[in-house]
């Protein structure tokens, strides 16, 4: 789906640029046309717009429209041979995170999929800021699964640490913060 030269549509954030053979190549992600939430918008940083994000889209987003660099995509996107941006449905409509899977190491940037390290021993408590809290809880639930089963390393965006491990114990879920210099 082109964006329109006369302005942009309200989405959420979800924007991936990258390297490519011809140059800068952008990610933009697409909302499906089923959500409930501006089906089938182009996904924009900054979740709503207002004047700044006119502006930004005006500076960087339209420019790279016009250059033919920008794909969207709907649903999960590998970036590159290393990168895939995933689904993680529930908290805002849109909502990815993007896995990272290189010489044998394993990352995520979870984004919003946890934002608080109390929600690791209880993935059903939602946050105030998920806009389906239901879907935002299971899916919550499944990654914190395949995050453990794969031995990923977790960016998550709101924890005091920016990297670490969720780890298992007697009592549940824990986050182990990785040190400079490990891992």
């Amino acid at each position: 789906m082109p964006l329109v030269n006369d302005g942009i549509r309200e989405a959420a954030s979800a924007v991936v640029a990258r390297d490519g053979e011809e140059g800068l190549e952008v990610v933009v992600l697409e909302r499906s046309a089923a959500s409930r939430f501006l089906p089938g918008y182009v996904a924009f940083p900054g979740g709503s717009t207002d004047e700044e994000d006119r502006e930004i889209f005006a500076a960087v987003l339209a420019p790279l429209e016009r250059a033919g660099v920008i794909e969207l995509s709907d649903g999960a996107f590998r970036v590159t041979d290393e990168l895939r941006l995933e689904h993680a449905p529930g908290h805002t409509p849109g909502h990815q995170v993007l896995s990272i899977d290189s010489s044998g190491e394993r990352a995520l940037i979870s984004g919003d999929l946890v934002n608080h390290p109390a929600q690791l021993l209880q993935p059903g408590l939602a946050s105030a800021t998920d806009m389906d809290p239901e879907l935002a809880n299971a899916t919550r639930e499944a990654w914190l699964e395949r995050i453990q089963r794969e031995g990923r390393i977790v960016a998550p965006a709101h924890f005091a640490e920016p990297f670490g491990a969720i780890t298992s114990d007697g009592d549940g879920r824990s986050w182990e913060p990785l040190v400079h210099g490990s891992g």
